[in-house]
């Protein structure tokens, strides 16, 4: 069940890495402006996909989709932890297993989660994870008590035939005013157009009673699945109350195993609780990228939408304007000289400025991925600055997650690998990954 599409497409990506021979020399490296805060080390949990969430002292919480408890029937390599990095008065950062996965009887709790972390006001967190629960993932809140912090399931998934519900929930969630929450599943919805199901988009309204879910979306309803396929990314809420997110195929024809190159999507409440869906771009993996994959949509001001895509060449940034005959893509920047970057995976964020922070799987000097900055220009034009290049050393290696800032505009993130050198993970990479730090100061490598 793992070894889905988008596990492999990853794995191809990182495959495409050039195996250095400076290993020893690029772990002593240092750049300006970055601060590795903490290696995973496989007991206190190994590779983090999602990106990280922080609270109003400044902790940082994130998830790790393997490491921590080993079961041999389940996750061989560890079923994945949350976490917290506290900040420490003085300077540095200590580390909190929050949560094992797989505690329970036969992972009945869940086990590898994906995507990252949400808090509500009172502090608690709440995720997904991909695998567990009662065999299609789970939706888990963490709530902190005196002892420690409890794990409780709020819904399991493939729990109707066919897996309708949902199946493999890959993203992280997001709270509405009233506070639902929303997410995609990868796979699952009853529809046969995929194997394993095209994926939904599924609300969990809390009550007395515990929480309902509800699958307000099932993708593969129009012919040859032009509205999408797999959702694995998170979403996100306009002003008005509609929802945007990423299908990583459908909509067209060609890029890879299944139909269509993904596709960027609009859904609008109706009356009666009822949603609709819309195609806002369709991508054509030619020139305008394909395979948005985990990347979420961010919105400016005006209503414009940015995003990555992995591929399509070596991936692209992009930006979706609407106008009165719809929505236009343009391509912010396109991945192309291994230097600048390549496979965006994680989508980008904006600041005040205007300007995009985001990550690339692979590039840079050693290939093993760069933060970048895209600013735009007075000619319209956008500039790429690489603020970090990734070494494999304490720094880590394949951040695959977004980034988050912090109040002071400084850059935060995971990576899947790198960091300990000590830790291989099931596929031999070198170290288990790390969170780091990036100052609002870095300067260019």
């Amino acid at each position: 069940m793992a070894d889905r599409i988008v596990r492999e497409s990853l794995t191809v990506a990182m495959e495409l890495l050039t195996i250095m021979t400076v290993l020893s020399i690029a772990a002593l490296a240092t750049v300006p402006g970055m601060t590795p805060l903490e290696d995973f080390a496989g007991p206190n949990g190994a590779n983090s996909y999602g990106a990280l969430v922080t609270d109003s002292h400044g902790n940082l919480y994130g998830t790790t989709y393997q490491g921590g408890i080993v079961n041999s029937t389940f996750c061989s390599e560890g079923c994945g932890v949350v976490f917290e990095l506290e900040p420490i008065s003085g300077g540095g950062w200590k580390k909190h297993v929050l949560y094992n996965f797989c505690s329970a009887t036969n992972c009945g709790d869940g086990y590898a989660p994906y995507g990252g972390l949400v808090l509500d006001s009172a502090g608690n967190l709440y995720g997904t994870t991909d695998l567990g629960g009662r065999g299609g993932g789970a939706v888990f809140e963490l709530t902190r008590g005196s002892t420690g912090w409890t794990e409780t399931v709020l819904y399991y998934f493939c729990s109707v035939a066919d897996c309708a519900d949902g199946d493999e929930p890959q993203a992280g969630l997001i709270f509405d005013s009233a506070g639902n929450l929303y997410g995609t599943t990868g796979y699952g919805g009853g529809t046969s157009a995929c194997s394993g199901g095209c994926g939904t988009v599924y609300e969990l309204s809390p009550s007395s009673n515990g929480w309902t879910e509800t699958v307000i979306y099932t993708f593969c309803v129009t012919f040859v699945c032009s509205d999408g396929e797999h959702p694995f990314a998170p979403l996100v809420f306009d002003a008005t109350g509609n929802l945007y997110g990423t299908a990583n195929n459908g909509g067209n024809s060609g890029c890879g195993p299944e139909t269509g190159c993904g596709v960027v999507f609009k859904l609008a409440p109706t009356s009666g609780g009822k949603w609709e869906q819309s195609v806002l771009y369709a991508f054509k993996g030619v020139g305008d990228g394909g395979n948005p994959y985990y990347s979420a949509v961010v919105l400016d001001s005006a209503g414009n939408l940015y995003g990555t895509t992995a591929y399509g060449e070596d991936g692209v940034v992009f930006e979706l304007v609407s106008s009165s005959g719809g929505w236009e893509e343009k391509v912010i920047y396109a991945f192309g000289d291994q230097s600048d970057g390549g496979f965006p995976f994680g989508g980008v964020i904006l600041d005040s400025a205007g300007s995009l922070y985001g990550t690339a799987v692979a590039g840079g000097t050693l290939n093993y991925g760069v933060i970048f900055e895209m600013t735009p220009t007075r000619d319209g034009s956008w500039k790429e600055k690489v603020l970090h290049t990734f070494t494999r050393g304490r720094d880590g290696a394949d951040p695959s997650s977004g980034l988050m800032f912090d109040s002071a505009g400084n850059l935060y993130g995971t990576t899947v690998s790198g960091g300990d050198s000590s830790c291989i993970d099931a596929r031999d990479n070198y170290g288990c990954g790390s969170v780091f730090e990036v100052s609002r100061a870095a300067g260019s490598q």
